[in-house]
Order: structure tokens, then C-alpha cells, then sequence
């Protein structure tokens, strides 16, 4: 009676390798999906002729994004339920800021100087 007790307990051994093996098996599935998933995939990135330029978003599901198309820059408007193009435009090179006079730069220097002068301080601009 005593071998039928000692026959039902399996090998440790064999119980490691075994849980081992079915581990090895479970992440090499796992990563065959992953990449089937990646080589199957529709999206291509920044390869495309579609590019995200800037997204901004507005509320919890509400965005305007900002895309590039074949020269074109078209900003839609995307909430859960709809995209709508707010508008068209054509790309342009981007245009240097215009400055009224003497940046901070130049006051920061003429502090370290010694000699910082009022007219110095950029304008402040409000927009009404």
C-alpha cells in the first residue's frame, strides 16, 4: 500500500520543468503576436505622406489636431463622434518673431555692465 502512496507524488524535478517549459512557451507565443502584430500593421508612422503635426486637446475627449498633407496643413476638429475639417492651409516656411527693440539679452548684459537703462526693457504689447 505504501508504494501505490509514493507512486501518486510526482518528481519535483519534473514538475519545475515542466511549469518552466509551458512559461517558455506562453512568451514565445507572446512575442511571435507582438511582431506579426507589428509587420501586419496598417500604421506606418511618420513614413506615410499623413503626418500629426501638433495635437491640442480641449476637454476630455475633444481635440483639434493640427495635419500635414502633401504640402498641406488641415486642421480638424475630433470628438468621439465626428472629425470635421476646421480649415486649409497651405505650408509656409515658419516666420521669425518680430522684435520692437533690444531683447532681454541684451538689458542681462548691460546689468552685468553696470549701466542698465530704461529703454532697454522690451515693450510690453497687450492685445485688446
Amino acid at each position: 500500500m505504501e508504494d501505490r502512496v509514493g507512486a501518486a507524488v510526482p518528481d519535483f524535478g519534473f514538475l519545475v520543468l515542466k511549469g518552466g517549459g509551458a512559461l517558455l512557451l506562453v512568451l514565445a507565443l507572446l512575442i511571435l503576436t507582438l511582431y506579426l502584430l507589428r509587420r501586419l500593421s496598417t500604421f506606418r508612422g511618420t513614413a506615410g505622406r499623413i503626418r500629426m503635426v501638433e495635437t491640442l486637446q480641449l476637454g476630455p475627449k475633444e481635440r483639434v489636431v493640427l495635419i500635414d498633407y502633401q504640402g498641406r496643413e488641415l486642421l480638424l476638429g475630433v470628438t468621439p463622434s465626428s472629425i470635421q475639417n476646421l480649415g486649409e492651409f497651405e505650408k509656409t516656411a515658419p516666420e521669425e518673431t518680430e522684435r520692437s527693440g533690444p531683447g532681454f539679452s541684451s538689458f542681462l548684459s548691460r546689468i552685468r555692465t553696470g549701466e542698465p537703462r530704461e529703454k532697454d526693457l522690451p515693450e510690453a504689447r497687450y492685445d485688446a
